[in-house]
């Protein structure tokens, strides 16, 4: 089990990134930051030819927990999400999806797997947040070859297409 904070509590699996041929990540939500340490070693995994899975929420997009104004934020963290996700940043290697109901946050290399409460983003950084570390085989071989192909299917693609062979 990790407690952190002041530091990613996934750091371990972040420093794997280098060591694997696959990464799945699920979050709420990702920093909206251009210069986010996460996507920056996110996108140079792919560029390493790591196949990569990120499934994603929108935040800020319910009437009922932001009242009139959740379109206006709506729009603008789509819009963020849009230029920081763009397939053509992280290359063939990378398929995005966006999945409404998620809150979850797992994080899976063929090597290990964290689920927690840290999002995706540099701000959780500053959060007290905690989770688990593993790395049992059974449980990363269910995340990668069950969980993930059954969350992808739930979810809106990026591109409608396949962007790897277009």
């Amino acid at each position: 089990m990790i407690i952190g904070k002041g530091e990613f509590a996934y750091k371990k699996v972040i420093e794997d990134f280098s060591n694997t041929s696959f990464i799945g990540i699920l979050t709420y939500n990702i920093s909206q930051k251009q210069d986010s340490i996460l996507l920056q070693s996110l996108e140079k995994a792919c560029q390493s030819n790591v196949e990569t899975i990120l499934i994603t929420n929108i935040p800020k997009r319910f009437k009922k927990y932001y009242g009139d104004s959740y379109a206006l934020a709506a729009k603008k963290t789509i819009d963020v999400y849009l230029k920081l996700l763009n397939p053509t940043l992280f290359g063939a290697n990378m398929s995005t999806w966006f999945l409404f109901e998620n809150h979850a946050k797992i994080i899976v290399t063929d090597n290990m797997a964290f689920w927690g409460s840290s999002n995706f983003s540099d701000e959780s950084a500053d959060n007290l947040e905690c989770g688990t570390i593993t790395t049992d085989k059974n449980a990363i071989d269910y995340l990668k070859n069950d969980l993930f192909p059954l969350l992808k299917e739930k979810s809106v693609p990026f591109y409608r297409h396949d962007f790897a062979k277009a």
